[in-house]
Protein backbone atom coordinates (compact mmCIF):
# COMPACT_ATOMS: atom_id res chain seq x y z
CA UNK A 1 0.00 0.00 0.00
CA UNK A 2 0.94 3.49 -1.07
CA UNK A 3 2.04 6.40 1.37
CA UNK A 4 -1.08 8.30 -0.25
CA UNK A 5 -3.56 5.16 0.89
CA UNK A 6 -2.47 4.72 4.37
CA UNK A 7 -5.27 7.84 5.39
CA UNK A 8 -8.66 7.95 4.46
CA UNK A 9 -10.64 10.79 3.32
CA UNK A 10 -12.53 13.63 5.34
CA UNK A 11 -15.92 11.82 5.02
CA UNK A 12 -15.08 8.79 7.02
CA UNK A 13 -16.36 9.32 10.56
CA UNK A 14 -14.06 6.59 12.54
CA UNK A 15 -10.82 8.23 10.55
CA UNK A 16 -11.93 11.44 11.61
CA UNK A 17 -12.56 9.79 15.61
CA UNK A 18 -9.12 9.23 15.40
CA UNK A 19 -7.70 12.17 14.13
CA UNK A 20 -9.81 14.02 16.90
CA UNK A 21 -8.16 11.81 19.75
CA UNK A 22 -4.59 12.27 18.22
CA UNK A 23 -5.23 16.51 17.91
CA UNK A 24 -6.46 16.23 21.75
CA UNK A 25 -3.31 14.17 22.76
CA UNK A 26 -1.05 17.12 20.87
CA UNK A 27 -2.73 19.71 22.79
CA UNK A 28 -2.15 18.05 25.99
CA UNK A 29 1.12 17.34 25.58
CA UNK A 30 1.22 20.86 24.86
CA UNK A 31 -0.53 22.44 27.57
CA UNK A 32 1.30 20.50 30.03
CA UNK A 33 4.33 21.36 28.30
CA UNK A 34 5.56 18.31 27.90
CA UNK A 35 5.30 15.19 29.78
CA UNK A 36 6.80 16.31 32.78
CA UNK A 37 9.77 14.44 34.70
CA UNK A 38 8.83 12.46 37.47
CA UNK A 39 11.08 12.83 40.53
CA UNK A 40 14.68 11.50 40.07
CA UNK A 41 13.85 8.87 42.35
CA UNK A 42 11.87 6.89 39.65
CA UNK A 43 14.84 6.86 37.66
CA UNK A 44 15.70 6.95 34.58
CA UNK A 45 13.82 3.56 33.46
CA UNK A 46 10.60 4.80 34.57
CA UNK A 47 10.55 7.49 31.84
CA UNK A 48 11.88 5.42 29.47
CA UNK A 49 9.11 3.02 29.84
CA UNK A 50 6.83 6.63 29.36
CA UNK A 51 8.55 6.58 26.31
CA UNK A 52 7.45 3.63 24.87
CA UNK A 53 4.36 3.66 25.93
CA UNK A 54 3.57 6.73 23.95
CA UNK A 55 5.22 5.09 21.29
CA UNK A 56 3.07 2.29 21.44
CA UNK A 57 0.08 4.53 21.98
CA UNK A 58 0.82 6.49 18.22
CA UNK A 59 1.44 2.85 17.26
CA UNK A 60 -1.67 1.66 17.55
CA UNK A 61 -3.53 4.69 16.14
CA UNK A 62 -1.78 4.13 12.79
CA UNK A 63 -2.41 0.20 12.93
CA UNK A 64 -6.45 1.09 14.03
CA UNK A 65 -5.94 3.31 10.72
CA UNK A 66 -5.01 0.93 8.36
CA UNK A 67 -7.00 -2.11 9.60
CA UNK A 68 -10.27 0.78 8.92
CA UNK A 69 -8.41 1.56 6.01
CA UNK A 70 -8.31 -2.00 4.74
CA UNK A 71 -11.99 -2.31 5.65
CA UNK A 72 -13.09 0.57 3.77
CA UNK A 73 -10.84 0.64 0.52
CA UNK A 74 -13.77 -0.36 -1.67
CA UNK A 75 -16.10 3.01 -0.66
CA UNK A 76 -12.78 5.01 -0.20
CA UNK A 77 -11.68 4.56 -4.10
CA UNK A 78 -13.51 7.10 -5.46
CA UNK A 79 -12.58 10.02 -3.41
CA UNK A 80 -8.91 9.17 -2.48
CA UNK A 81 -8.13 10.87 -6.13
CA UNK A 82 -9.36 14.05 -4.53
CA UNK A 83 -8.73 14.04 -1.61
CA UNK A 84 -5.00 12.76 -2.32
CA UNK A 85 -3.23 16.01 -2.06
CA UNK A 86 -4.33 17.39 1.24
CA UNK A 87 -3.72 14.29 3.16
CA UNK A 88 -0.24 13.76 1.52
CA UNK A 89 -0.04 17.35 3.57
CA UNK A 90 -1.71 16.66 6.50
CA UNK A 91 0.24 13.68 6.83
CA UNK A 92 3.38 15.51 6.33
CA UNK A 93 2.62 18.16 8.92
CA UNK A 94 1.34 15.56 11.76
CA UNK A 95 4.75 13.72 11.06
CA UNK A 96 7.05 16.51 11.36
CA UNK A 97 4.84 17.60 14.78
CA UNK A 98 5.33 13.90 15.95
CA UNK A 99 8.84 13.95 15.38
CA UNK A 100 9.33 17.43 16.93
CA UNK A 101 7.69 16.55 19.98
CA UNK A 102 9.81 13.77 20.83
CA UNK A 103 12.95 15.82 20.40
CA UNK A 104 11.33 18.28 22.18
CA UNK A 105 10.67 15.87 25.17
CA UNK A 106 14.01 14.09 25.27
CA UNK A 107 16.09 17.48 25.45
CA UNK A 108 13.69 18.55 28.15
CA UNK A 109 14.32 15.39 30.44
CA UNK A 110 18.01 15.68 29.02
CA UNK A 111 18.41 19.78 30.46
CA UNK A 112 16.17 18.57 34.21
CA UNK A 113 18.34 15.72 34.50
CA UNK A 114 21.76 17.79 34.15
CA UNK A 115 20.85 21.39 35.54
CA UNK A 116 21.67 21.30 39.34
CA UNK A 117 21.06 24.28 40.67
CA UNK A 118 22.36 26.78 43.95
CA UNK A 119 19.76 28.33 46.11
CA UNK A 120 20.90 30.79 49.07
CA UNK A 121 18.80 32.11 51.49
CA UNK A 122 17.20 33.71 53.50
CA UNK A 123 13.92 32.59 51.97
CA UNK A 124 11.51 29.58 51.69
CA UNK A 125 12.37 27.06 49.14
CA UNK A 126 9.15 24.79 47.87
CA UNK A 127 10.85 21.83 46.12
CA UNK A 128 9.00 21.32 42.65
CA UNK A 129 7.43 17.79 41.59
CA UNK A 130 10.59 17.37 39.44
CA UNK A 131 13.53 18.73 41.36
CA UNK A 132 15.31 17.04 44.31
CA UNK A 133 17.34 18.33 47.07
CA UNK A 134 20.86 16.89 46.93
CA UNK A 135 23.23 18.59 49.32
CA UNK A 136 21.75 20.43 52.62
CA UNK A 137 20.23 22.94 53.55
CA UNK A 138 23.98 23.75 54.98
CA UNK A 139 25.25 26.69 56.42
CA UNK A 140 27.28 29.45 54.39
CA UNK A 141 31.43 29.34 54.63
CA UNK A 142 32.42 31.94 57.12
CA UNK A 143 36.08 33.19 56.93
CA UNK A 144 37.24 35.02 59.79
CA UNK A 145 40.22 37.69 59.93
CA UNK A 146 43.86 35.65 59.21
CA UNK A 147 41.89 33.05 58.06
CA UNK A 148 41.85 31.12 53.77
CA UNK A 149 40.72 28.36 52.72
CA UNK A 150 41.50 26.83 49.34
CA UNK A 151 39.02 25.99 46.66
CA UNK A 152 38.95 23.63 43.77
CA UNK A 153 37.16 24.25 40.39
CA UNK A 154 36.25 28.21 41.51
CA UNK A 155 33.51 30.12 39.82
CA UNK A 156 34.26 33.06 37.37
CA UNK A 157 33.47 36.24 39.09
CA UNK A 158 31.88 38.87 36.73
CA UNK A 159 34.15 42.10 37.21
CA UNK A 160 31.32 44.36 36.81
CA UNK A 161 28.13 42.85 38.73
CA UNK A 162 30.71 40.56 41.03
CA UNK A 163 28.55 38.11 40.58
CA UNK A 164 28.95 34.22 39.26
CA UNK A 165 28.82 34.48 35.50
CA UNK A 166 25.92 32.13 34.23
CA UNK A 167 25.77 29.90 30.85
CA UNK A 168 22.68 29.75 29.46
CA UNK A 169 21.25 27.14 31.07
CA UNK A 170 21.73 28.82 34.34
CA UNK A 171 24.69 27.30 35.42
CA UNK A 172 27.65 28.98 37.20
CA UNK A 173 30.70 29.07 35.47
CA UNK A 174 33.54 27.33 36.71
CA UNK A 175 37.43 27.28 36.04
CA UNK A 176 37.94 23.29 36.04
CA UNK A 177 41.26 21.92 37.48
CA UNK A 178 42.07 25.26 38.90
CA UNK A 179 42.62 26.32 42.48
CA UNK A 180 41.70 29.55 44.37
CA UNK A 181 42.45 31.04 47.66
CA UNK A 182 39.63 32.95 49.89
CA UNK A 183 40.72 35.41 52.72
CA UNK A 184 38.91 37.39 54.70
CA UNK A 185 35.23 38.34 53.39
CA UNK A 186 32.26 40.49 54.34
CA UNK A 187 29.69 38.34 53.96
CA UNK A 188 29.57 34.52 54.12
CA UNK A 189 29.53 32.41 50.99
CA UNK A 190 28.37 29.05 49.61
CA UNK A 191 29.48 26.60 47.43
CA UNK A 192 28.21 26.65 43.99
CA UNK A 193 27.52 23.09 42.21
CA UNK A 194 31.53 21.75 41.36
CA UNK A 195 33.29 23.88 43.93
CA UNK A 196 34.83 21.99 46.85
CA UNK A 197 36.96 23.15 49.53
CA UNK A 198 40.32 21.41 49.77
CA UNK A 199 41.30 21.08 53.13
CA UNK A 200 39.33 23.37 56.32
CA UNK A 201 39.59 26.71 56.80
CA UNK A 202 43.18 27.25 58.41
CA UNK A 203 44.98 30.14 59.84
CA UNK A 204 47.71 32.27 58.14
CA UNK A 205 51.10 32.08 58.85
CA UNK A 206 53.10 33.92 61.04
CA UNK A 207 56.64 34.46 60.08
CA UNK A 208 58.20 35.80 62.92
CA UNK A 209 61.40 37.98 63.82
CA UNK A 210 64.82 36.60 62.40
CA UNK A 211 62.92 33.50 60.55
CA UNK A 212 61.51 33.31 57.38
CA UNK A 213 59.81 31.20 54.41
CA UNK A 214 61.49 29.74 51.45
CA UNK A 215 59.08 30.26 48.61
CA UNK A 216 59.22 28.09 45.08
CA UNK A 217 57.43 29.36 41.90
CA UNK A 218 54.78 26.68 40.55
CA UNK A 219 53.85 28.63 37.35
CA UNK A 220 54.95 31.86 35.56
CA UNK A 221 53.44 35.11 37.44
CA UNK A 222 53.80 38.48 38.90
CA UNK A 223 53.95 38.69 42.19
CA UNK A 224 50.96 41.11 43.16
CA UNK A 225 52.67 42.76 45.99
CA UNK A 226 56.21 43.20 44.81
CA UNK A 227 55.29 43.34 41.45
CA UNK A 228 58.37 40.61 40.62
CA UNK A 229 57.72 38.35 37.59
CA UNK A 230 58.17 35.07 38.84
CA UNK A 231 59.54 32.02 36.30
CA UNK A 232 58.17 28.66 37.69
CA UNK A 233 60.89 26.87 39.57
CA UNK A 234 62.14 30.18 41.33
CA UNK A 235 62.76 30.46 44.99
CA UNK A 236 62.64 33.35 47.10
CA UNK A 237 61.98 34.58 50.87
CA UNK A 238 59.34 35.71 53.28
CA UNK A 239 61.61 36.87 55.82
CA UNK A 240 59.79 37.90 58.66
CA UNK A 241 58.19 39.77 61.38
CA UNK A 242 55.09 39.27 58.89
CA UNK A 243 52.01 37.72 57.74
CA UNK A 244 52.13 34.98 55.16
CA UNK A 245 49.34 35.26 52.10
CA UNK A 246 49.65 32.37 50.58
CA UNK A 247 49.14 32.13 46.54
CA UNK A 248 47.92 29.07 44.54
CA UNK A 249 50.77 29.90 41.87
CA UNK A 250 53.73 29.15 45.06
CA UNK A 251 54.22 26.48 47.43
CA UNK A 252 56.14 27.11 50.97
CA UNK A 253 59.49 24.82 50.95
CA UNK A 254 60.44 25.04 54.20
CA UNK A 255 60.83 27.69 57.02
CA UNK A 256 64.44 28.72 58.00
CA UNK A 257 65.54 30.07 60.86
CA UNK A 258 68.34 32.45 60.86
CA UNK A 259 72.12 32.34 62.14
CA UNK A 260 73.57 33.77 64.38
CA UNK A 261 77.24 34.57 64.07
CA UNK A 262 78.92 35.42 67.11
CA UNK A 263 82.62 37.30 67.08
CA UNK A 264 85.86 35.26 65.77
CA UNK A 265 83.09 33.04 63.82
CA UNK A 266 82.74 32.72 60.02
CA UNK A 267 79.86 30.75 58.05
CA UNK A 268 81.12 28.14 55.08
CA UNK A 269 78.81 28.99 52.06
CA UNK A 270 78.80 26.89 48.90
CA UNK A 271 76.56 27.76 45.88
CA UNK A 272 73.74 25.17 44.45
CA UNK A 273 73.48 27.05 41.73
CA UNK A 274 74.19 30.49 39.38
CA UNK A 275 73.33 33.41 41.00
CA UNK A 276 73.33 36.96 42.77
CA UNK A 277 74.06 37.47 46.24
CA UNK A 278 72.62 39.49 48.54
CA UNK A 279 76.24 41.76 47.99
CA UNK A 280 75.75 41.74 44.71
CA UNK A 281 77.90 39.00 43.69
CA UNK A 282 77.62 36.38 40.77
CA UNK A 283 78.24 33.09 42.34
CA UNK A 284 78.77 29.97 40.30
CA UNK A 285 77.27 27.05 41.44
CA UNK A 286 79.83 25.27 43.41
CA UNK A 287 81.22 27.89 45.14
CA UNK A 288 82.43 28.02 48.38
CA UNK A 289 83.43 31.40 50.84
CA UNK A 290 82.98 32.59 53.79
CA UNK A 291 80.83 34.85 55.80
CA UNK A 292 82.40 36.58 58.32
CA UNK A 293 80.05 39.56 59.80
CA UNK A 294 78.90 39.55 63.18
CA UNK A 295 75.08 39.48 63.44
CA UNK A 296 72.28 37.38 62.17
CA UNK A 297 72.27 35.87 58.77
CA UNK A 298 69.33 33.84 56.79
CA UNK A 299 70.93 31.90 53.74
CA UNK A 300 69.71 32.16 50.49
CA UNK A 301 67.59 29.97 48.56
CA UNK A 302 70.44 29.28 46.38
CA UNK A 303 72.90 29.12 49.39
CA UNK A 304 73.88 25.92 51.44
CA UNK A 305 75.83 26.04 54.84
CA UNK A 306 79.17 23.36 55.22
CA UNK A 307 79.62 24.57 58.55
CA UNK A 308 80.20 27.07 61.23
CA UNK A 309 83.88 27.71 61.59
CA UNK A 310 85.48 28.91 64.65
CA UNK A 311 88.85 30.91 65.08
CA UNK A 312 92.19 29.43 65.86
CA UNK A 313 93.64 31.07 68.54
CA UNK A 314 97.86 31.05 67.75
CA UNK A 315 99.90 31.98 70.37
CA UNK A 316 103.41 31.11 72.02
CA UNK A 317 102.46 27.75 72.69
CA UNK A 318 100.68 27.20 69.66
CA UNK A 319 100.76 26.87 65.98
CA UNK A 320 98.77 25.48 62.65
CA UNK A 321 99.90 23.39 59.55
CA UNK A 322 97.61 23.94 56.95
CA UNK A 323 97.47 22.38 53.14
CA UNK A 324 95.70 24.11 50.13
CA UNK A 325 93.04 21.74 48.59
CA UNK A 326 93.65 23.84 45.27
CA UNK A 327 95.94 26.34 43.41
CA UNK A 328 95.00 29.95 44.90
CA UNK A 329 96.58 33.38 45.38
CA UNK A 330 96.96 34.47 49.07
CA UNK A 331 96.02 38.02 50.22
CA UNK A 332 96.46 37.29 53.86
CA UNK A 333 100.48 36.16 53.33
CA UNK A 334 100.71 39.18 50.65
CA UNK A 335 99.74 37.29 47.20
CA UNK A 336 101.94 34.51 47.67
CA UNK A 337 100.41 31.66 45.22
CA UNK A 338 100.23 28.39 47.10
CA UNK A 339 99.85 25.00 44.89
CA UNK A 340 97.56 22.34 45.26
CA UNK A 341 98.73 20.15 48.09
CA UNK A 342 100.91 22.68 49.29
CA UNK A 343 101.63 22.45 53.71
CA UNK A 344 102.53 25.53 55.46
CA UNK A 345 103.50 26.51 59.20
CA UNK A 346 101.11 29.81 60.33
CA UNK A 347 102.72 30.92 63.68
CA UNK A 348 101.44 33.97 66.00
CA UNK A 349 103.82 35.77 64.16
CA UNK A 350 101.45 35.25 60.67
CA UNK A 351 98.24 36.09 62.39
CA UNK A 352 97.20 35.95 65.83
CA UNK A 353 93.48 34.65 64.95
CA UNK A 354 93.30 32.30 62.02
CA UNK A 355 90.01 31.45 59.74
CA UNK A 356 90.92 28.67 56.90
CA UNK A 357 89.45 30.43 54.02
CA UNK A 358 87.54 27.55 51.53
CA UNK A 359 90.98 26.96 49.87
CA UNK A 360 92.86 25.64 52.91
CA UNK A 361 92.40 22.85 54.97
CA UNK A 362 93.64 22.72 58.76
CA UNK A 363 95.82 19.91 58.27
CA UNK A 364 96.78 19.81 62.58
CA UNK A 365 97.59 21.84 65.35
CA UNK A 366 101.24 21.85 66.39
CA UNK A 367 102.29 21.96 70.18
CA UNK A 368 105.25 24.07 70.94
CA UNK A 369 108.22 21.77 71.81
CA UNK A 370 110.26 23.03 74.43
CA UNK A 371 114.17 21.37 75.24
CA UNK A 372 115.67 22.16 78.58
CA UNK A 373 119.79 21.96 78.63
CA UNK A 374 119.45 18.68 79.93
CA UNK A 375 117.70 17.25 76.46
CA UNK A 376 118.14 16.93 72.98
CA UNK A 377 115.88 15.89 70.43
CA UNK A 378 116.12 13.47 67.23
CA UNK A 379 114.06 15.43 64.15
CA UNK A 380 112.98 13.25 61.17
CA UNK A 381 113.04 15.04 57.36
CA UNK A 382 114.00 18.50 58.34
CA UNK A 383 113.23 21.07 56.62
CA UNK A 384 116.12 22.86 54.40
CA UNK A 385 116.27 26.35 54.99
CA UNK A 386 117.69 26.95 51.22
CA UNK A 387 114.65 24.88 49.44
CA UNK A 388 112.31 24.60 51.94
CA UNK A 389 111.65 21.55 51.16
CA UNK A 390 112.03 17.79 53.25
CA UNK A 391 115.03 16.34 53.32
CA UNK A 392 113.78 12.72 53.74
CA UNK A 393 115.39 10.37 55.22
CA UNK A 394 117.58 12.25 56.93
CA UNK A 395 118.00 12.85 60.45
CA UNK A 396 118.57 16.61 62.76
CA UNK A 397 119.94 16.48 66.17
CA UNK A 398 118.39 19.48 68.23
CA UNK A 399 120.13 19.85 71.34
CA UNK A 400 118.37 22.12 74.38
CA UNK A 401 117.94 24.75 75.97
CA UNK A 402 115.51 25.55 72.77
CA UNK A 403 111.92 25.61 71.82
CA UNK A 404 110.37 25.24 68.42
CA UNK A 405 107.09 24.39 66.34
CA UNK A 406 107.91 21.54 64.17
CA UNK A 407 107.31 22.25 60.56
CA UNK A 408 105.41 20.30 57.81
CA UNK A 409 106.95 16.89 57.56
CA UNK A 410 109.09 16.75 60.01
CA UNK A 411 108.88 14.05 62.52
CA UNK A 412 110.10 14.03 66.50
CA UNK A 413 111.78 11.21 66.66
CA UNK A 414 112.68 11.23 69.61
CA UNK A 415 113.23 13.28 72.68
CA UNK A 416 116.53 12.41 74.85
CA UNK A 417 118.21 13.45 78.12
CA UNK A 418 121.81 14.27 78.37
CA UNK A 419 124.23 11.42 79.35
CA UNK A 420 125.72 13.08 82.66
CA UNK A 421 128.74 10.39 83.40
CA UNK A 422 130.70 10.91 86.50
CA UNK A 423 134.35 9.90 87.12
CA UNK A 424 133.12 6.61 88.04
CA UNK A 425 131.11 6.04 84.86
CA UNK A 426 131.50 4.90 81.36
CA UNK A 427 129.71 4.60 78.15
CA UNK A 428 130.35 1.82 75.05
CA UNK A 429 129.79 2.80 71.73
CA UNK A 430 130.20 1.80 68.11
CA UNK A 431 129.84 3.93 64.81
CA UNK A 432 127.18 2.66 62.61
CA UNK A 433 129.06 4.82 59.97
CA UNK A 434 132.16 6.59 59.07
CA UNK A 435 132.18 10.10 60.50
CA UNK A 436 134.06 12.88 62.12
CA UNK A 437 134.23 13.57 65.77
CA UNK A 438 135.07 16.11 67.29
CA UNK A 439 136.48 16.08 70.93
CA UNK A 440 137.18 18.08 73.60
CA UNK A 441 140.43 16.95 75.84
CA UNK A 442 141.52 18.86 78.47
CA UNK A 443 140.56 21.62 76.76
CA UNK A 444 142.18 20.68 73.59
CA UNK A 445 139.70 20.46 70.49
CA UNK A 446 140.48 17.69 68.16
CA UNK A 447 138.79 15.99 65.49
CA UNK A 448 138.83 12.05 65.19
CA UNK A 449 138.34 10.10 62.17
CA UNK A 450 135.25 7.08 63.12
CA UNK A 451 135.36 4.06 60.84
CA UNK A 452 132.25 2.39 60.69
CA UNK A 453 131.96 -0.70 63.44
CA UNK A 454 134.82 0.86 65.45
CA UNK A 455 133.70 0.62 69.22
CA UNK A 456 135.34 2.76 72.11
CA UNK A 457 134.63 3.96 75.76
CA UNK A 458 133.53 7.32 76.59
CA UNK A 459 134.66 8.08 80.28
CA UNK A 460 133.21 10.79 83.23
CA UNK A 461 133.19 12.76 84.49
CA UNK A 462 131.40 14.81 81.13
CA UNK A 463 128.18 15.51 79.60
CA UNK A 464 127.72 13.21 76.57
CA UNK A 465 125.25 13.33 73.58
CA UNK A 466 126.08 10.61 71.30
CA UNK A 467 126.15 11.47 67.85
CA UNK A 468 123.64 10.53 65.10
CA UNK A 469 126.22 7.93 63.86
CA UNK A 470 127.02 7.08 66.75
CA UNK A 471 124.80 3.85 68.84
CA UNK A 472 125.14 2.83 72.68
CA UNK A 473 126.03 -0.43 73.42
CA UNK A 474 125.97 -0.18 77.05
CA UNK A 475 126.98 1.49 80.44
CA UNK A 476 129.61 0.54 83.12
CA UNK A 477 130.76 1.58 86.44
CA UNK A 478 134.23 1.16 87.92
CA UNK A 479 135.17 -1.81 89.67
CA UNK A 480 137.92 -0.07 91.71
CA UNK A 481 137.58 3.00 92.82
CA UNK A 482 140.44 5.54 94.51
CA UNK A 483 138.57 8.64 94.98
CA UNK A 484 141.23 10.38 97.38
CA UNK A 485 143.59 9.93 94.15
CA UNK A 486 141.23 10.08 91.41
CA UNK A 487 141.71 6.78 90.13
CA UNK A 488 138.96 4.45 88.94
CA UNK A 489 139.42 1.03 87.34
CA UNK A 490 136.50 -0.26 84.87
CA UNK A 491 136.00 -4.11 83.91
CA UNK A 492 137.45 -3.16 80.40
CA UNK A 493 140.67 -1.88 81.78
CA UNK A 494 141.33 -4.73 84.16
CA UNK A 495 142.34 -6.93 82.40
CA UNK A 496 145.42 -5.05 80.62
CA UNK A 497 146.56 -3.49 84.32
CA UNK A 498 146.69 -7.59 85.55
CA UNK A 499 148.50 -8.14 82.68
CA UNK A 500 150.69 -5.20 83.12
CA UNK A 501 151.70 -6.08 86.43
CA UNK A 502 152.56 -9.30 86.18
CA UNK A 503 155.07 -8.66 83.46
CA UNK A 504 156.42 -6.16 85.95
CA UNK A 505 156.52 -8.83 88.70
CA UNK A 506 157.99 -11.06 86.20
CA UNK A 507 160.99 -9.16 85.68
CA UNK A 508 161.14 -7.81 89.11
CA UNK A 509 161.51 -11.47 90.62
CA UNK A 510 163.10 -13.76 87.48
CA UNK A 511 165.03 -11.65 85.37
CA UNK A 512 166.57 -9.07 87.94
Amino acid sequence: MSTDDQYPSDDDYKVEEMKEYLGNTQETYKDNGGFQEKDEEDDEEEEKDEEEEEEDEYDGIDLQLQQQEGDDNDQQEENKQQAKPQQQHQHQQQHQQHQQQHQHQQQHQQQQQQEIGLVSGPLTFLCREHETIIYGPKKMHVIPNSYYCVIENPVIIDNKTNKAELDKHGQAKLKHGQKEIRFEQEEPFPLYPGEKMSGDIRALQVVLNNEAFRIRALVDFTDPVTSVKRKSGDEYLVIGPATYRPLVEEEVVDKRAAIILKAHQALKLRARIDFVDRDLKERKSGEEWLLTEEGTYILNPYEELLQTINATVLDEHQALIVQANKAFTSDADGGVERKKGEKWLLTRDDTPLYIPPPQVDVVMIVALTVLTNKEYCILENPIDPETNTNLLGELKLIRGPTQFFIKPGEVIKSIEVVRVLSPEDSIQVCAKESFDETVNTNGTIKTIHRKCGTKWYVYGPTEYIPPLQVTEIRRQRAIIRFEDLNVYIFKSQLIPIILLLFIILFFKFFIF
